[in-house]
C-alpha cells in the first residue's frame, strides 16, 4: 500500500444484495433464479457461455450442498437478475473479493462509517483527484450501493475543505450592483488610475488617467514613473485643482500612493472624501479602466509605426475623447463640462455664439440636468442587467445575516517570504 493513501474499501457479503429482502436471501434468490434458469438449474450438463464464471458452480444446484452468496453473486453478475440489487464489489485491486480488511472492520463497525469511508476513499485519494459530485457519484455506484447514497456524496463533496479553498465557483456572484452616486455638476467627482508597463517615450513610461465621472471628460498626464504620495497631491493641484476647483470626492485604487497618511492627511485639508475601491473588484472604478482601456487601443493605432512616440499623441488623444459623444450621457463631454462643442469649422462659430451671460448660464444649466438624468437612466439600467446575474445577499438565509465572500488564496507561502535583517 503507497504511503499516504487509504486502504480500499472491501464489502461484506451481505452488502451484496438489495437489503430490502430481509434475512431469506438465499430463497428470495432461489425463486427468481428458478423462474429464469429453471432449465439450467436441474442438470450439470447446462449450456455455457465461453469464460462463463458460473460454470462450476451449477454442480451444486443438485441439491447435495448448501447455495453458496458467492455463487449467487456470480450469477447475477452474469445474467443481470431481476427483483434484487447486486451491488458489484469496490475498485480492491489491492485485497482478494471476499476478504474485509482488518483495518476496515475495526475503524467501520457500522453503516454510516463505512459509507463515510469509502466516500472519503474514492473523493480525497491522491490518484482519483478530488472529483465532483457527478464524478465521485459515478465511480462509487459502479461498485457500491447503500440508502440516501447520492444524499451522502453530495453532503461529503459539498462540505470538503480542500475543494472549497481550490476551486473556483461557478454560482453566481452573491450580492447585488450597488452603483456609485451619481454627481450633479461637472468635477465634483473625480476617478483617478495609471498605465503602466508603457515603452520609454522621452523618459516617460506611465500614465495617469483623470476621469471627471459626471460629464466623462479626462486629463493624461505622463510621468516617469509611479509618483508616491506627495506627487500625487502635487499632480492634483497642478492638473485638477487649478482648472477646475476642488472636488468632493476622489476615487482611486488601493495603491500605495492612495492609502498612505500623507494622501489621506492631504484629502482632508482640503474637505474632500476620498474613496478607495474594494480589493480585488476592478469594477468600482470601472469608468477609468475603461477609459485606459480605450487609452491603449489608441495609442496602438496611432503609434504602430514607432511605438516610441507615444507621448506626443497624448494631447490628441484627450482631444478627442473629450470630443465624442458618450454612451452613458448622449452628449461629448466638451458640452457636459462647458455647455458647448468647440467648432472644428469657422462656420460654426455662429452655432455657439452666447447673446448674454443668462443665456449662457442657462444653457450650461440646461446641459447638466440632461446629463444627470442620462447619469441616472444608465445606472439603474446598468443595476438591473446585472442583477439578473447576480444573487441577492443571504440567499437561503436570514437577510439580516452577511454572509462575507471566500478569502483570497495567497499562493505564495509565509515561509518563502525573505525576512528583512535585524541589523
Amino acid at each position: 500500500m503507497p504511503k499516504g493513501h487509504l486502504p480500499p474499501p472491501e464489502l461484506q457479503t451481505h452488502e451484496f444484495f438489495d437489503p430490502r429482502f430481509g434475512s431469506n436471501l438465499c430463497l428470495v434468490c432461489f425463486l427468481h433464479c428458478s423462474r429464469v434458469f429453471g432449465t439450467f438449474l436441474s442438470c450439470d450438463s447446462a449450456p455455457r457461455r465461453p469464460g462463463s464464471p458460473i460454470h462450476t458452480p451449477l454442480r451444486f444446484c443438485s441439491g447435495d450442498r448448501p447455495l453458496k452468496l458467492t455463487w449467487w453473486y456470480q450469477v447475477g453478475r452474469e445474467f443481470s437478475l431481476p427483483g434484487f440489487t447486486l451491488v458489484t464489489p469496490g475498485l480492491s485491486w489491492f485485497l482478494p473479493l471476499f476478504l474485509l480488511d482488518s483495518w476496515t472492520r475495526r475503524r467501520c463497525s457500522d453503516p454510516a462509517a463505512r459509507a463515510r469511508y469509502r466516500i472519503k476513499w474514492a473523493h480525497s485519494e491522491k490518484f482519483l483527484a478530488h472529483p465532483g459530485f457527478f464524478r465521485t457519484s459515478s465511480l462509487l455506484s459502479r461498485h457500491f450501493w447503500w440508502p440516501h447514497m447520492s444524499r451522502d456524496i453530495k453532503n461529503f463533496v459539498l462540505s470538503c475543505p480542500v475543494c472549497a479553498q481550490n476551486k473556483p465557483s461557478n454560482q453566481r456572484p452573491a450580492g447585488l450592483l450597488q452603483p456609485l452616486p451619481v454627481p450633479e455638476r461637472p468635477w465634483s467627482h473625480i476617478a483617478l488610475d495609471f498605465v503602466t508597463g508603457l515603452p520609454s517615450s522621452n523618459g516617460m513610461t506611465t500614465i495617469l488617467t483623470i476621469i471627471n465621472r459626471f460629464s466623462k471628460s479626462c486629463h493624461l498626464i505622463p510621468l516617469r514613473k509611479l509618483p508616491s504620495a506627495l506627487q500625487m497631491a502635487q499632480l492634483l493641484v497642478k492638473h485638477v485643482f487649478r482648472l477646475h476647483g476642488i472636488p468632493l470626492d476622489i476615487l482611486s485604487d488601493r495603491g500605495p500612493q492612495f492609502t498612505s497618511r500623507v494622501w489621506k492627511e492631504f484629502a482632508s485639508a482640503l474637505g474632500a472624501r476620498y474613496t478607495l475601491t474594494s480589493g480585488y473588484h476592478p469594477q468600482t472604478n470601472g469608468q477609468t479602466e475603461r477609459m485606459n482601456q480605450e487609452l491603449e487601443s489608441t495609442l496602438r493605432c496611432l503609434t504602430s509605426t514607432n511605438p516610441s512616440d507615444w507621448s506626443q499623441y497624448l494631447p490628441w488623444i484627450e482631444y478627442a475623447h473629450n470630443s465624442h459623444v458618450s454612451t452613458a450621457t448622449g452628449i461629448s463631454p466638451f458640452e457636459a463640462s462647458l455647455g458647448y462643442q468647440p467648432p472644428l469649422f469657422p462656420s460654426e462659430e455662429k452655432q455657439i455664439a452666447v447673446p448674454s451671460v443668462h443665456h449662457h448660464i442657462h444653457r450650461c444649466r440646461q446641459f447638466w440636468t440632461l446629463t444627470n438624468q442620462a447619469l441616472l437612466r444608465t445606472a439603474e439600467q446598468n443595476r438591473r442587467f446585472a442583477d439578473r446575474r447576480r444573487t441577492p445577499p443571504g440567499s437561503g438565509s436570514p437577510p439580516e445575516i452577511y454572509l462575507p465572500a471566500p478569502p483570497v488564496v495567497n499562493w505564495l507561502p509565509v515561509t518563502q517570504v525573505p525576512m528583512r535583517s535585524s541589523q
